[in-house]
Parts: structure tokens; sequence; C-alpha cells
């Protein structure tokens, strides 16, 4: 409740002071404050349209916001604002966009060796359904990338396996449990022995 106290602090006097006496002035300052309290509410509305968060968990959401702040510091927000904002929770169509955006930020960072990616729709797709948490967005996202798409891409660079000026190809391959993931596809054998022992390795599991 600290960070409430201290934004009491600053709706009330326009300004805050630090340990060592200085004066920060506020009067000049748009503050935003957002908050993930009600994400749990969100989860089970199934009533509005894709995105849209429906009357009724709105003020569900805005009870559970009440409940966890001091009425002081509620009050005093909405004697500041008309109202609290309850966001739309991120639609299909976002989400791919925010895929598109993050893999554009991928291919940034591999510019210097003049690799470009090469994602199919359904390599896209995929991205989209297994980044997205119902609670947390598409905070997921950024760790799947990481994970099935740029640490299996460090290793194909460091063997051999994708070279300079080529493409990488990311595509979705059905795996022997039915299910389905994301793979960065081999342009090349490895060029070391242990390389090469670890191709073996992989593949072997594959079949497993």
């Amino acid at each position: 409740m600290a960070v409430s106290n201290l934004l009491l602090q600053i709706l009330d006097d326009g300004h805050i002071t630090d340990s060592k006496g200085r004066k920060i002035d506020f009067r000049n300052t748009i503050i935003i404050m957002t908050s993930n309290l009600g994400a749990d509410v969100l989860v089970l509305d199934a009533a509005g349209e894709e995105g849209t968060v429906s009357l009724r968990v709105q003020r569900e959401v805005l009870d559970v916001v009440r409940r966890h702040f001091a009425p002081e510091f509620v009050n005093r927000i909405d004697e500041t604002v008309s109202e609290f904002v309850v966001f739309n929770r991120l639609s299909r169509k976002a989400l791919h966009d925010i895929v598109n955006v993050r893999l554009r930020e991928v291919e940034q960072r591999i510019t210097d060796r003049r690799i470009t990616l090469d994602v199919d729709e359904d390599a896209k797709q995929w991205l989209s359904d297994q980044g997205y948490d119902p609670a947390y967005g598409a905070r997921p996202l950024n760790r799947l990338i990481q994970k099935k798409l740029l640490n299996p891409l460090a290793r194909l660079l460091i063997d051999g396996g994708v070279r300079a000026g080529e493409a990488a190809h990311v595509r979705t391959v059905k795996m022997p449990d039915g299910t389905t993931d994301l793979v960065v596809l081999r342009n090349h054998e490895p060029e070391s022995e242990e390389g090469k022992g670890k191709l073996a390795r992989e593949k072997t599991e594959e079949m497993e």
C-alpha cells in the first residue's frame, strides 16, 4: 500500500518531497495508473464480444479495485477523474498484430548477419495461440519467442545450420503425440562434430 499512499500525497498536495528534502512538482504531470486487479474476473467473462468486456464484469472489476485500495485513495481518484476505465481484452486480431511486431523486432536483431525471417501464417497463428493467456494477455509471448525461436536460431547460427545471407524458415510441425510445435528449420548439416552429435540426439528424441 506504500505506492498508493505516495500517490495519495501527490493527488492531495500536487507534489512530494524525497529523502533529501527535494521537492518534486506534479502540477503539470499526467499520471496513468494501471493495475491487473480483477484479472481473474475478466478470465471468466464470456458474455462480451471478442475483446470487449461486458458491463456486468466491468462492475465486478471495479468492486475488486474498491475493495483493494483504501477508501480515501479511491475517493480521491473519483474526485480527480470522471471514472475508472476497464480496458478491453486483447482481440485475436490485436494479438496477431503483436506477433507481427515482435517478429519484426527479431528480424532487426539479426540484420547484421543479413538473415531474414520466413514465418508462415500457421507459425504466426501458433505463436498467437500459445503466447496468449486470458489473465496476462500477451505477456507470455516474449518468453515463447525466446524459447521457440531465438534460442533455436542461435544454436543454428553457431553450428552453421543457418548462414549469413540466408532466410531462417519458421514452421509448425506435428509431433508424435499429436500436438503441434514450432521449429526453426535447418538449412545445412552441422559443421562441427559436436553439432552433428547434437543433431543425431535431437532426431533420436523426435523418434521416441
